[in-house]
């Protein structure tokens, strides 16, 4: 018998099923991460563990949005042009993702969470965009079971909303200021998300 079938049979005359199944799952981890599939779906597992309610609250010196920001152009699915204008007046939630970014798709779940419960508010705009094609953003959709509004770029945003991280999200206030702007994931279906975004939309539009 050879020295590597000695180490082999003492291996699990001694370790107990509790070492082994340990083993055999850290071994079975490590062979997942070399497999694109498999390592994308680890990582969008952790960091939906990680997710933390963002830290919202309207800044006194929040600075507002010129008329470069409010022509800045998106398209819908069908490729028909918006006008961040066209939500002027709302809080708006935009936030900048791709479906092959895990931090982005953990972050997801979150983000149709808040959807489904503001959809029916007519003064809450809740406006992803993503620099892919329109069948690639479709397809994850519909495999998913998403159902928040999505758009793809048009122009290149504005120097206020521009960001080369994904996940950015920002929250617009419905005069106009951009109160929120951060880099990373957030637990955006939180009940303090939610209750954020409902409250900065009973604001006035005009200060």
């Amino acid at each position: 018998m050879t020295s590597l079938e000695n180490r082999w049979k003492d291996y699990w005359q001694k370790s107990s099923k509790s070492k082994i199944a340990s083993d055999i799952f850290f071994v079975s981890f490590l062979v997942a991460m070399f497999v694109p599939a498999s390592r994308m779906a680890i990582t969008v597992f952790v960091r939906k563990l990680t997710l933390m309610p963002p830290d919202l609250e309207i800044p006194a010196d929040a600075p507002e949005l010129g008329q470069a920001a409010w022509l800045w152009q998106i398209r819908t699915l069908d490729g028909q042009p918006l006008a961040l204008e066209h939500w002027k007046g709302k809080a708006i939630f935009l936030n900048y993702w791709a479906t092959w970014c895990p931090p982005c798709v953990a972050e997801m779940p979150s983000i149709e969470l808040m959807h489904q419960q503001l959809k029916d508010l007519e003064q809450v705009a809740i406006v992803l965009v993503s620099n892919e094609e329109p069948a690639v953003i479709r397809e994850f959709l519909d495999r998913k079971g998403f159902t928040m509004p999505v758009y793809t770029l048009g122009t290149l945003p504005p120097e206020p909303l521009r960001s080369n991280v994904m996940p950015t999200s920002f929250v617009i206030s419905p005069d106009g200021r951009l109160v929120f702007k951060e880099t990373g994931t957030g637990d955006w279906g939180d009940e303090s998300s939610v209750e954020f975004m409902r409250e900065l939309s009973s604001l006035p539009a005009t200060r």
